[in-house]
Formats: structure tokens, C-alpha cells, sequence
């Protein structure tokens, strides 16, 4: 299945990445919503995700509250939405 994603859900997928890559496979969602919606009122990561589908297949709670991380073993593939869609 291919699920579409906005731009600042992408970039989401992209801190989550960058973070396992360097081997901090969680992050907290103030230091996400900081780096992609930096205008944002909320702490709260899923309240800004348009799409909870997508968040439910994706990512799940980290180890310590108030972090995310990718689900263990989510294989799925991100489409971004552009503008003009």
C-alpha cells in the first residue's frame, strides 16, 4: 500500500530517520514540532498529523515519555503530497 504524506509529514519521517541512522532510534516531539512546525501551540506531535493512518502505521511511543519512533518493523512507503496535488 502507498499512503500519501504532506511535506511536514515527510520531514517528520525524515528527523525519524536521520535519528535511527545515527543510532538514537527515538526523539522527543517538542524537538520535532520545533524543527517542522515551529509555529505549532502543542507538544502533541498526532494532534498536528492530519492523517492518524498514517501516524498508527509509522510511529509508536518511545522509550521515555513525551519521545517518538518509527514501529518496529513498519515497511511502508511515503509519498509527498506537492503543493499543486
Amino acid at each position: 500500500n502507498v499512503y500519501p504524506a504532506t511535506e511536514k509529514q515527510a520531514n517528520v519521517f525524515s528527523i525519524l530517520y536521520r535519528q535511527w541512522e545515527e543510532g538514537i532510534p527515538f526523539i522527543s516531539q517538542g524537538a520535532v514540532i520545533e524543527e517542522v512546525y515551529p509555529k505549532a501551540t502543542t507538544n502533541n506531535l498526532k494532534k498536528l498529523f492530519s492523517n492518524k493512518e498514517l501516524w498508527t502505521l509509522l510511529i509508536e511511543s518511545g522509550p521515555t515519555r513525551g519521545t517518538i519512533q518509527f514501529r518496529r518493523f513498519s515497511k511502508i512507503e511515503v509519498v509527498i503530497l506537492s503543493k499543486s496535488s
